[in-house]
């Protein structure tokens, strides 16, 4: 009983003692508070939280803006700003730094975010002691003990703010409580879940590739911005380096202008298409104003352009060709840039900006290539452009000329642009020339002009080798190829008879368009090594579609050369027929070329004849150009080459033709003795009516105002040599070509 009586006296004493110093710590704070210094106290306590909430909002507005990052001086102290360690972009006039870049999620945590707006918080108060030391002798601050605590709240900012304050010897026991009203709780956890999302999913990347991908048609009817297509016109499709920039700005505007968030995207062919950001990480927050916007003189600049050339019909079988230029291409592009994200804070009236980075490059190999989202470790890095044509070591300085006709003659190219080394080095001045930093080493040259100039490609050009250099690029005429076969009758003791005579006076050329058959010709030039194709069928051939869809032809096309399926074929010809006739080129450079002929049966697939390589010079300013290929009256599917130089030599001798030419032949040539009887015997197989009716102007009797010769007797008789004489010849040639499209050769 001792024991617990000396134990409640000891609790007792405890009890008074803690009593007693709570009052003596307070200074008699309480019941016997007196009015005034509660009065003060409270304004006191006002004041305080006033420039504590004063400081929040600055926090938060500095925060919001610089993406949860503080740089003002009078927030952090003159501390440095920390956005330099993760990288910023220039948005608004302001920095804006990355939470997310690529595969990276560089967000801050809530714990971060409420430090920063206590440290900014305090030393916000530090900077205001001024204004809050104001209350004379009667209240004073232990600003040494200053302490804050951040609470960030989906729809406010809460700080208790510990300050030690003693007014008039009392002592304001409780923290300092304020409150922000502001989404900045909302918005930052929207910009963690965006961040994880972007950096997972790489939303904004695949909206660029499919904006790259629908990018729009220029006159040309190919896209601005190339990406993967075909091409069924021979020609060239080029986009220079500007282009590409243009292009690649354009789809990145597109994406910035058209993603729409928190909602579907419509998926109707009656609208234009949309982006849709419908939850990030999961989540939803559609009480949030979110925008896109590219960062402060946001461009894209490139330095290579695309090129591609058309000029090899697509040719699937020995026997049969589709009569047009098919070229598929692929084109893929390096781009990266930064997007910003910008939530409205409906509570402040300010706006919070976040920067993601946007990175795609090509994946996958040389065959099964394609566009992804690239990885990278800061906002710059694998970037093609940057890295291949940013710092060059040599310098080169490069002219151009045009080579317009046969005799070599050039003058300086304006404006031309040139590649080396898959860098672009410039346009061409007014004297041709350009000069600027290149590649070192063993590289590829690349000049381009327009679709009317050939496109020069050289291959393995040293930089060393490079400076002072002269290029020529030769004029693209525009012409018109004419396909003609050329039959021959020589005389019966040749092997291609098609109409024998036992006596023949002439032997006859005949001259035809190729209607039911179609030529092939193949050219490589002699200068530049480049081959070229030509069909005589024009744009009323049939369809690579008719082909594809045709059962015929399809099994023809299972079969080769050693194998052919000759009635399938001929049905696959029959389902989709051809139309011969001229052809209009201008994909074809002037220059020297060695040219190449066979001519082929459309329903066979037989071979009707050829000629070997016959060289001929393209003029720049060429407007016509005839094909002369000789046949034989007993096609193969393969015509052998002595056979077809046989043709060719056994043309030229008999009939004056060469296989190439830029002038017109005539529907027939004959060859022959040319006495009265002999011509007689050409205008009877000729059929010309006005020969017939003239000929005595020139034959027998030269003048009117002569006598016939003894025993002709008023008429041209051929059984004696002076009636037969034929005074005229080259009046009745003349005849022959300007009133029977007919030419004489007299042996």
């Amino acid at each position: 009983m001792r024991a617990q009586a000396e134990f409640v006296v000891i609790l007792a004493v405890v009890l008074v003692f803690v009593i007693v110093s709570y009052y003596a710590f307070r200074g008699f704070e309480g019941a016997s508070l007196p009015e005034d210094v509660k009065k003060l106290q409270e304004v006191v306590e006002q004041e305080v939280e006033s420039v504590v909430r004063d400081g929040v909002l600055l926090a938060v507005k500095d925060m919001e803006t610089h993406g949860g990052y503080l740089t003002k001086d009078i927030l952090l102290g003159g501390s440095p700003s920390p956005l330099d360690l993760v990288g910023s972009v220039r948005f608004a006039g302001e920095d804006v730094p990355y939470w997310q870049v690529c595969q990276n999620d560089l967000s801050l945590s809530e714990e971060e975010l409420e430090n920063r707006i206590g440290e900014a918080v305090k030393n916000y108060v530090l900077n205001q002691t001024k204004r809050i030391d104001v209350f004379g002798k009667n209240v004073s601050f232990e600003f040494s003990s200053l302490g804050v605590d951040v609470n960030i709240l989906p729809d406010k900012v809460v700080v208790e703010t510990t300050l030690p304050t003693t007014v008039n010897g009392y002592k304001i026991r409780r923290p300092y409580h304020s409150e922000v009203r502001t989404k900045f709780g909302e918005i930052t956890e929207f910009a963690r879940e965006l961040s994880r999302e972007l950096s997972a999913n790489r939303n904004f990347d695949w909206f660029t590739i499919y904006s790259m991908y629908f990018s729009r048609n220029l006159a040309d009817g190919q896209p601005l911005l190339p990406t993967e297509g075909v091409l069924t016109e021979c020609g060239v499709l080029f986009r220079s380096p500007e282009q590409i920039s243009e292009g690649l700005t354009e789809a990145v505007n597109y994406v910035v202008g058209n993603t729409e968030w928190w909602k579907d995207a419509p998926v109707s062919n009656d609208v234009p298409k949309t982006f849709s950001i419908k939850k990030v990480n999961g989540k939803s927050y559609p009480d949030l104003s979110v925008n896109t916007f590219l960062p402060d003189g946001f461009g894209i600049s490139v330095t290579e352009p695309v090129l591609f050339e058309n000029t090899k019909f697509l040719v699937k079988w020995i026997f049969f060709a589709f009569p047009e230029c098919v070229y598929v291409y692929d084109q893929f592009y390096d781009v990266s840039y930064p997007i910003i994200v910008r939530a409205d804070d409906q509570y402040t009236g300010y706006s919070f900006n976040m920067a993601g980075f946007v990175y795609v490059t090509r994946k996958g190999g040389e065959y099964n290539g394609y566009m992804a989202p690239g990885e990278c470790s800061s906002p710059s890095a694998g970037v093609a452009d940057s890295g291949e044509c940013g710092n060059l070591e040599c310098e080169a300085t490069i002219k151009v000329n045009e080579i317009a006709d046969s005799n070599g003659g050039q003058r300086p190219l304006e404006g031309a642009a040139v590649v080396y080394g898959g860098c672009f080095v410039g346009y061409t001045g007014p004297d041709g020339v350009v000069s600027g930093p290149v590649k070192c080493g063993v590289n590829n040259l690349t000049v381009f002009y327009d679709r009317k100039h050939e496109i020069l490609r050289r291959d393995g050009i040293d930089s060393s080798s490079l400076d002072n250099s002269v290029f020529g690029l030769h004029v693209i005429p525009n012409v018109t190829f004419h396909f003609k076969e050329v039959s021959v009758e020589p005389e019966p003791s040749g092997i291609m008879i098609l109409q024998a005579q036992q006596t023949p006076v002439y032997k006859k050329c005949v001259v035809s368009d190729v209607i039911d058959k179609y030529s092939v010709v193949d050219m490589r030039g002699i200068d530049s090594g480049r081959d070229f194709s030509l069909f005589s069928m024009n744009s009323q051939s049939q369809s690579r579609a008719c082909v594809e869809n045709s059962q015929n032809c399809q099994e023809c096309r299972n079969s080769n050369i050693n194998d052919i399926n000759e009635d399938e074929c001929s049905r696959c010809l029959s389902d989709c027929p051809a139309a011969s006739g001229d052809v209009n080129v201008d994909y074809i450079p002037a220059g020297r070329y060695s040219i190449s002929s066979s001519i082929r049966d459309q329903t066979s697939g037989l071979e009707y004849g050829g000629f070997l390589p016959y060289n001929y010079q393209l003029n720049g300013n060429a407007k016509d150009v005839y094909i002369y290929t000789p046949v034989t009256g007993y096609p193969s599917y393969d015509i052998g080459g002595s056979k077809k130089q046989w043709l060719v030599n056994f043309m030229k001798d008999e009939c004056g033709m060469v296989p190439v030419s830029d002038s017109e032949q005539p529907e027939r040539v004959y060859i022959t003795e040319c006495n009265y009887q002999n011509i007689g015997s050409v205008i009877g197989d000729a059929g010309c009516a006005y020969l017939n009716q003239n000929i005595g102007s020139v034959s027998c009797y030269g003048y009117v105002n002569q006598e016939w010769p003894n025993g002709c007797d008023d008429y041209c008789d051929p059984s004696y040599d002076d009636c037969g004489t034929l005074y005229d010849v080259e009046g009745v040639k003349s005849m022959f070509a300007g009133h029977c499209n007919v030419r004489l050769v007299c042996e």
